[in-house]
């Protein structure tokens, strides 16, 4: 038997605000008048060449983000199931803060020196609305710490992430969630405190040096929130709306788990890096006139000028973006190897869909297609050996922990106790903790 009425904590935590979105979602769109947004879509769409391509695309992607993915008991299951690898896999694991740290190299690549002079500050900001949503208000005062104004428009700004879950993740109104869910749901909130951290440091990043950028570059307010939407955008990727349909999709992102993030990275390095090409393309043509008209004016200024043509909002070239990220990655994965000796080019450069090991590549499917076809493919002696069930579950949550679902840091620490570590790690407990192979 399920209750009518939803529970006090699902109201506060999912049905009110999944309701206030659809209602402002129906005031924005207005669907069937004709002083809505909706109606706007449907001219363009109708009338090719009045408004630009771009446009018309942005529409169609907005349009999409705000389809709820049906509540089918397939997708509950696959949630479920998600839910479960991100508890098994992903559990308060050093590795994964430590790839996600990795990526606040876009806010460095994007604002340079800047970045690094308001890191000190992204960093102060990121304890202080912590220590706030803790409910520590009053004793940041007591201590003489309470939050300025860059500290609250960090706290402004970085939960615009939770409008954009909202919107991926929107849903048809549901049964309250079992207790088996709850918990389930509470043990990975508490197991991603090191990823968020990070995170919210990275967002922080993002919105201190882009109102110093603002304020530097004279921008009206609308400009600077523009800007720092647009940062946080383009260096955090929070666009649920624009996301493809498989990262919304609760069964494809189940088959293609973990693979959002390496995704999202390859699309915002692919969009940097056509560009700052356009730019420089354009150059190659430009001289290859100036030769042909047998011109002598091809200065270094003019040069200069047509390769910082293509700029951001705050009038960064995005080549000069590409050849700084290029610049960073080359320098961190070359010291890693000269100062400890250990590989962090897969920290850094992770194609999403494949696994680059250090002499093959592999498809990177999820643990769970994984095991389902090492258990279907086995050897004639091992089918014999096991029933196809139990050899399912320990192709799944590994031989080595007897098929019980274990966390994946659990089990590292326990192997750290008895010294048994791979050898690709050479003995060192630490890169071994973080998932950093040595050198050979």
């Amino acid at each position: 038997f399920l209750p009518m009425v939803p529970d006090a904590e699902y109201c506060t935590t999912r049905y009110i605000q999944d309701i206030n979105l659809r209602l402002e979602a129906m005031n924005f769109w207005r669907k069937g008048k004709p002083d809505g947004w909706w109606a706007f879509q449907q001219a363009i769409e109708a009338n090719p060449g009045i408004a630009p391509e771009g446009l018309v695309r942005a529409f169609r992607a907005f349009a999409r983000g705000f389809k709820p993915v049906e509540s089918t008991p397939l997708n509950n299951l696959s949630n479920k199931l998600y839910a479960f690898e991100v508890a098994r896999l992903l559990w308060m694991s050093p590795s994964v803060a430590l790839k996600h740290l990795f990526k606040v190299l876009a806010g460095y690549r994007t604002f340079g020196l800047e970045a690094v002079k308001a890191t000190p500050k992204a960093l102060v900001s990121t304890v202080k609305v912590a220590i706030k949503r803790q409910g520590g208000e009053a004793w940041l005062k007591k201590m003489g710490g309470s939050l300025d104004v860059m500290d609250e428009a960090v706290e402004a700004l970085t939960e615009t992430g939770k409008l954009y879950r909202m919107i991926a993740e929107i849903s048809p109104f549901m049964a309250t969630e079992s207790q088996a869910a709850k918990l389930l749901r509470r043990f990975n909130e508490m197991g991603s405190l090191p990823v968020s951290a990070v995170e919210r440091f990275d967002r922080a990043l993002s919105v201190v040096t882009a109102l110093r950028m603002a304020a530097k570059k004279g921008m009206t307010p609308w400009q600077a929130t523009y800007g720092v939407f647009d940062t946080i955008l383009k260096a955090n990727f929070l666009a649920g709306p624009l996301n493809p349909a498989w990262l919304r999709d609760p069964k494809i992102r189940l088959v293609m788990t973990f693979q959002g993030t390496p995704y999202k990275i390859m699309e915002q390095r692919a969009m940097l890096y056509s560009r700052a090409g356009g730019a420089l393309l354009e150059v190659v043509k430009q001289l290859a006139k100036d030769i042909r008209e047998g011109e002598a004016r091809f200065k270094w200024a003019m040069i200069k000028d047509a390769l910082s043509r293509e700029r951001d909002i705050f009038g960064t070239p995005v080549l000069k973006q590409a050849l700084t990220e290029m610049l960073l990655v080359g320098t961190a994965i070359e010291i890693g190897k000269q100062a400890w000796d250990v590989e962090l080019a897969h920290h850094f450069l992770h194609p999403p869909f494949v696994r680059v090991h250090r002499r093959e590549i592999a498809i990177g499917a999820s643990p769970l297609v994984g095991a389902t076809v090492r258990a279907l493919m086995a050897p004639e002696e091992l089918k014999e050996e096991e029933f196809i069930v139990s050899r399912f579950f320990n192709e799944w949550f590994g031989r080595a922990n007897r098929g019980l679902p274990l966390p994946a840091t659990f089990v590292k620490l326990a192997r750290l106790s008895k010294d048994d570590i791979p050898e690709i790690y050479r003995d060192r407990r630490l890169a071994y903790l973080f998932s950093v192979p040595t050198l050979e």
